[in-house]
Formats: C-alpha cells, sequence, structure tokens
C-alpha cells in the first residue's frame, strides 16, 4: 500500500480516537488553562504543566516552556490533549502531525469569553457538569459584587501593569472587569484605536487624578513608591492611600481566581471608606 495512504488512514484513525475519547493525559502549558483544569475537578487527568504554571500548588510544574515549546519534550509525556494559549512555531500542527489533539484557549476581551472558555475545557475533558457550576457560582458572585457597586460614588482607575506605564482600556480583559464593576477607566480615553493596552504618559495620568491606582508589580511599599514619584503625591489615589496591591498572577490570568481580583478590589475600597 502507498506509504502516503497509510498516513492518512493512521491520522484519520488518530482524527477519530482525538474526537470520541476523553483524554486521559492531559499538558497544559497555560497557567490559565492549569487553574481552569484544577478547577472543574480534571486535574487528575494532568501529567504536566508549563514552567509558569504555579496554581494551584499541586499541578506538576515542570520545565516545558509555553513560549518555546519543544514538541519532543511534550511528547515524552504521552499526552492525548494538550492546551495552549498561542501556537508558536506550528506546534499545533506537529503535535496533531502524531495524534496529539491540540486546544487553543487564547487571552480573551471579557469575562464572558472567560466563562465560555471553562465550559469549553469542561466539555473536552468530560466535567461539563463541574464545569457549569463553577461558571454559575462565579457569575453569580461576580454579579454580586457589581450589584454592591451600584449606587457608589464614579471612582476613576488607573491599572498599572508595568513601570512603562501600559495600561488596560475597556477593550481588554482587565478593563471589562472595570466596567462590570462600575469604575470609570482612565485608560479608555488613551485608547482610540481600541488595543486593549494603551501607553499611557506621566503627564496624562496626573491630569488624570486617578482615585484608585490598582497595580501587581511594586511590593508592600507601592504606596511610598508612588508617592515618591514627582507629582503622583498631588493625586487622589496617594493622597487617599487607595493603592491596591494585588497577586500579578491574579490580575495576569482569564481564569476561576477573577472573583479573588475583584474581591481584593472592593475590600480596600471598603478599608479605605470609599464602599
Amino acid at each position: 500500500m502507498n506509504k502516503n495512504i497509510i498516513l492518512f488512514l493512521g491520522l484519520l484513525i488518530g482524527s477519530i480516537q482525538i474526537a470520541w475519547c476523553k483524554p486521559d493525559r492531559i499538558i497544559s502549558l497555560s497557567p490559565t488553562a492549569t487553574e481552569m483544569l484544577f478547577a472543574i475537578g480534571a486535574g487528575e487527568k494532568v501529567v504536566a504543566v508549563d514552567s509558569h504554571s504555579n496554581f494551584p500548588n499541586d499541578a506538576p510544574l515542570t520545565n516545558l516552556s509555553a513560549l518555546e515549546p519543544n514538541l519532543e519534550a511534550i511528547a515524552l509525556y504521552k499526552p492525548d490533549l494538550v492546551i495552549i494559549s498561542f501556537d508558536i512555531g506550528n506546534l499545533k500542527v506537529g503535535l496533531n502531525a502524531v495524534g496529539i489533539e491540540v486546544l487553543k484557549l487564547p487571552a480573551v476581551p471579557t469575562v464572558e469569553d472567560a466563562l465560555k472558555q471553562i465550559l469549553e475545557i469542561g466539555n473536552k475533558t468530560g466535567n461539563e457538569e463541574s464545569a457549569e457550576r463553577l461558571v454559575l457560582k462565579m457569575r453569580r458572585r461576580i454579579n454580586e459584587i457589581a450589584v454592591e457597586r451600584e449606587g457608589k460614588p464614579e471612582l476613576l482607575v488607573y491599572h498599572e501593569l508595568d513601570e512603562n506605564y501600559y495600561s488596560p482600556s475597556r477593550w481588554s480583559f482587565l478593563g471589562n472587569i472595570y466596567d462590570i464593576l462600575g469604575f470609570k477607566n482612565i485608560a479608555d480615553e488613551a485608547d482610540p484605536n481600541k488595543i486593549g493596552y494603551p501607553k499611557l504618559s506621566v503627564e496624562y495620568i496626573l491630569s488624570s487624578n486617578p482615585d484608585i491606582i490598582v497595580t501587581g508589580g511594586l511590593g508592600n511599599d507601592s504606596l511610598l513608591q508612588f508617592a515618591s514619584r514627582p507629582g503622583w503625591n498631588t493625586i487622589n489615589a496617594v493622597q487617599n492611600k487607595t493603592i491596591i496591591m494585588v497577586e500579578p498572577d491574579i490580575s495576569g490570568r482569564w481564569g476561576p481566581r477573577i472573583v479573588e481580583f475583584c474581591e481584593q478590589i472592593v475590600q480596600k475600597l471598603r478599608i479605605v471608606g470609599y464602599d
């Protein structure tokens, strides 16, 4: 029989098996997907996660890289499903060629899109019911927090992603959360092209005079660091000490812990008397 026909039949049979079998050996090359898998009860099927998947603690952390994926290293774990956030080096094609299914779950622009990904992982792994319960619980809690915020003053928020003043606008996942919670995001007007993460200037930030600053990368002395910047001690957020520190892993992932992100923000506002 022609070798090309044999190869075709092998790939066809492999694809049929992939389509009808629930995965028993899963690799996650996405920290967000790792959190989703364990949150819906699929953790026992996860045989390896990438080097940045540091939550939960019992995730099987490895040296596998999501940024420089190695097909041979991945294949050594004999997975039947690999979950990725972005496809580097045609990894999906390469893994499919050896009979390994790939599920791509890219970064999302909205909370609803994140919830849909949880349901998608649930369907793919045979954990549909637990995924539906998790989504219902998350949606209910986020809605409760949003309702609590109704009728409260419209506070200006500046979310600092890094020292270069990149900030998420409403056309990003974090920006969508601020919309849901009823904040006015200073990055919105600075993003006319709707790119999601505009680079702000110091002058723009100071003139916007945000009531809240959210950051995930300055450590416990973040208030002192902001206050020491020239001119920053004049803005409301610094004067009222509403600098909200969040864990970078929580704010940087669109998984189950987005609820914690919302709760951390409103809890800080209660402490300073804003809520």
